[in-house]
């Protein structure tokens, strides 16, 4: 007699390998990590809901291995038939430090694509004492991994809100003291956090010295954390109130990290690069046909580790092409570290309209299977 087996995930995607007693007779119920699909029975993935089913499961003890990237292996086990659908939760990695090697970030040796959002706002939102779970919640169900915050700003506050600069100096010892937290936060999520340390900072830090004062302080704080990669500022060659000189800091030790994130000056960026380069699609490109793709500026970007990090502007008041955010997404795969879907809706730190949550689902249905 043959039944049908139904497991809900709570992860899309996963490899589910299953073994049938009444087919390998000397089988012994014990699946060690990393046991390899030979003498499976059957082998299938999770759909877009964590759903599969295997039909006609000859009768008698059967177990299914399920793995997925960034979730410890999981072995259910059943006596066949047993028809109906059985809950199965699998439980997240701790999430370990990222580095690069050679052209590509690596986790626990492996290899490791960056799929990440902007959401700019979301740690002052969080100090300020927001629920910021809607957000990272909302990232991890696009299957997302990475989420980029700034540490201070200006003019998000001041023209999308209508409110004061976000500066750290306001916040005294809880800005550092609450870091931590907050990078637990997102790795509850299965989230990196993607650290820009000084945008607009000449409006907010104008002077050396107080920005090397929050460096050294901050960096040991983040460095303690295995779930954080570090920008020194956004954009540098994009606006003067943005240019930080990388010369003048050390490269933080104990995390993936730029000098800066570029992309306006024609491919004219001054070193140091430290361990990768942000690069951000030039504002000069016309709107509705900004791309991604590196071979746009060989001569400075060969023989570098490349991160796109902002793309496009996908979704609300911005480009609405959910096709060519799938595409400039898919193309990012074969030469860069990751890619970061950015947006207005994330500018703001704000969970997504309908129109920038559908750009959003095509740009990470592109990329959900690249790393690990």
């Amino acid at each position: 007699m043959s039944s049908t087996l139904t497991l809900y995930t709570n992860v899309p995607g996963a490899t589910v390998r299953l073994w049938s007693q009444a087919l390998k007779p000397d089988w012994a119920p014990t699946i060690e990590a990393g046991h390899s699909s030979e003498g499976a029975w059957d082998e299938r993935k999770t759909d877009d809901a964590g759903h599969t089913s295997f039909m006609f499961v000859p009768a008698g003890p059967t177990s299914a291995y399920i793995t997925a990237p960034g979730f410890q292996p999981l072995q259910f086990d059943t006596v066949m038939p047993d028809d109906g659908a059985k809950e199965v939760t699998l439980e997240r990695e701790p999430l370990s430090r990222v580095v690069v090697r050679g052209q590509r970030f690596s986790r626990s040796d492996r290899p490791w694509f960056l799929k990440g959002a902007s959401m700019f706002t979301l740690f002052q939102r969080f100090l300020d004492g927001e629920d910021v779970h809607p957000q990272l919640q909302m990232l991890e169900e696009f299957g997302a991994n990475c989420v980029r915050v700034f540490g201070m700003f200006h003019w998000i506050n001041v023209n999308e809100f209508g409110k004061p600069a976000f500066k750290p100096q306001d916040y005294g010892d809880r800005y550092y003291d609450q870091t931590p937290a907050f990078c637990q936060v997102a790795a509850a999520h299965g989230l990196y956090v993607y650290w820009s340390c000084f945008p607009d900072n000449d409006l907010i830090m104008p002077t050396h010295d107080a920005r090397r004062h929050h460096y050294d302080r901050w960096i040991p704080v983040l460095a303690g954390e295995a779930n954080t990669i570090f920008e020194l500022t956004n954009e540098q060659d994009a606006h003067a109130f943005n240019h930080v000189d990388a010369n003048l800091y050390p490269k933080p030790q104990g995390m993936a990290s730029c000098a800066g994130s570029y992309g306006d000056t024609g491919g004219h960026f001054p070193p140091p690069y430290w361990d990768f380069f942000d690069f951000h699609t030039p504002r000069s490109y016309p709107k509705q046909i900004k791309d991604s793709c590196v071979a746009d500026a060989p001569d400075f970007l060969e023989g570098k580790a490349i991160l796109l990090g902002e793309p496009d502007r996908f979704g609300s008041n911005g480009n609405p092409n959910g096709e060519q955010a799938r595409m400039v997404a898919g193309t990012s795969t074969g030469t860069a570290l990751g890619i970061v879907f950015h947006s207005h809706k994330g500018v703001r730190g704000e969970v997504f309209d309908d129109l920038t949550r559908g750009c959003a689902e095509a740009f990470f249905g592109a990329i959900r299977g690249a790393g690990a």
